[in-house]
């Protein structure tokens, strides 16, 4: 009998593509991938998401309508007043963040409707600490 030589043996080897590890891994960071790219902003502690989502969506009208020299739209201004009105009146169900928050609403529209820059900075820069965001959000 002759020996094989292990030249003559032939080996197949499955693609690196076909290994059930390379699968499982692609899915694992295709998933975490997906839920970082997907998950809403950071809130910060302390503020609710629905509370967060609609000063991030006033912080933005306040500023263009700022930067534009307009009074904000009169949607705005509800808005803020009408949770001020709630957060006044029910304070119980609001934390210390989200009461501050509201109190530099106010302060940055009554800043913006009397011309005055510099309530309107100073409200606009601690509402962009309070938030986690970048003062031109």
């Amino acid at each position: 009998m002759s020996e094989l030589k292990m030249d003559d043996v032939l080996v197949k080897r499955k693609p690196i593509w076909k290994s059930k590890v390379i699968w499982a891994i692609g899915i694992i960071v295709v998933l975490f991938l997906a839920y970082k790219l997907g998950s809403f902003p950071n809130v910060p502690e302390g503020i609710g998401e629905n509370y967060y989502s609609n000063a991030l969506w006033a912080f933005h009208e306040l500023n263009v309508a700022f930067e534009n020299g307009e009074f904000p739209s009169n949607e705005v201004t509800k808005s803020i007043s009408d949770n001020a009105r709630e957060v006044e009146t029910n304070s119980a169900n609001y934390t210390d963040k989200e009461k501050y928050i509201s109190e530099q609403f106010i302060k940055m529209v009554l800043g913006v409707g009397e011309g005055l820059e510099e309530q309107v900075y100073e409200a606009r820069s601690n509402l962009a600490n309070v938030l986690e965001i970048e003062e031109t959000y």
